[in-house]
C-alpha cells in the first residue's frame, strides 16, 4: 500500500494505492464509496478510483483556496 499527500498549482491530493486483487465497486447507501462521492462533491472536491488486475488506486483533489 502507498499513501501520499501532495500540494500542486492550488489542489491538494491525497492519493492511496495497492496491489491487491480485490475490486471497488460501488454502492447505492450512503456508506462506502457511494457516500465517499457524495461527502467529496459536498466540499467541492473530486474523488476517483481505479480498479483493475494491477491494483486499486484511490485520489482525492480538493481546490485550495489559499
Amino acid at each position: 500500500m502507498a499513501v501520499s499527500f501532495s500540494e500542486n498549482n492550488d489542489v491538494i491530493t491525497l492519493e492511496v494505492s495497492d496491489n491487491g486483487s480485490g475490486g471497488a465497486g460501488v454502492r447505492t447507501s450512503r456508506h462506502g464509496l457511494a457516500g465517499i462521492y457524495e461527502r467529496a462533491e459536498h466540499i467541492g472536491a473530486k474523488f476517483a478510483i481505479v480498479s483493475d488486475s494491477a491494483g486499486t488506486h484511490a485520489s482525492l483533489r480538493y481546490p485550495n483556496g489559499k
